[in-house]
């Protein structure tokens, strides 16, 4: 991407269908014309969408992307404003200060870029800008989808005769360091199982 970008301006991923939504926009079409903004179109590798929807993964670079999309989903539409990267910005931090633990990882967001809110308005900034997260490991995959499989307990009761073992190491290496980081350094997380994720072993063991 940074190849094509002309001097004086800074790339903002946007998200495909974002795109197109943002095309037929009149603000985004004046801006367009007097050069204040450049639509790149496609650019860079092949991205891939998460479970959250708008979250995007770029493996060869590292990176997941969590960007605007102009859709309601569940009770509201899914931009992201200028207070809401502000707040990210102060929880990755918060994050930062937290002692590590064997196991367990959080994705940290690493950046974020926006348009100007006091040059574009609020409104248009809330729909063009980007979150810059780290990938998490490509072996780990989404609770929800491990949970909605009973063959994953099925199978590790097969091998070892003990689904207790297998949910008591899930709980010390995922859910205790949760509740310790709240009782202990006043950090929650909303960590429901559409946003964790979980490696399993050779062994199937969490």
């Amino acid at each position: 991407v940074v190849a094509v970008v002309p001097d004086g301006y800074v790339p903002i991923p946007v998200h495909p269908w974002q795109a197109r939504h943002l095309r037929r926009n009149p603000a985004v079409r004046r801006l367009v014309g007097d050069g204040s903004i450049v639509d790149l179109g496609p650019r860079g590798g092949e991205v891939y969408p998460t479970s959250s929807v708008r979250t995007v993964c770029d493996p060869a670079a590292g990176v997941t992307w969590k960007l605007p999309l102009h859709v309601r989903i569940t009770n509201f539409v899914r931009n992201t404003p200028a207070e809401h990267l502000r707040r990210a910005a102060d929880a990755a931090r918060a994050v930062a200060r937290l002692p590590r633990r064997r196991g367990f990882e959080i994705v940290t967001e690493t950046g974020m870029c926006t348009l100007d809110p006091a040059a574009v308005g609020h409104a248009l900034a809330a729909e063009v800008n980007a979150v810059r997260r780290v990938a998490p490991d490509r072996r780990a995959r989404v609770l929800a989808g491990l949970l909605d499989d009973p063959a994953i307990l099925a199978n590790h009761a097969d091998r070892s005769g003990d689904v207790e073992a297998w949910l008591r190491r899930y709980v010390g290496i995922a859910q205790v360091p949760l509740l310790s980081s709240f009782a202990d350094h006043g950090v929650a997380f909303e960590a429901h199982v559409q946003n964790s994720l979980l490696h399993l072993g050779d062994d199937g063991m969490p």
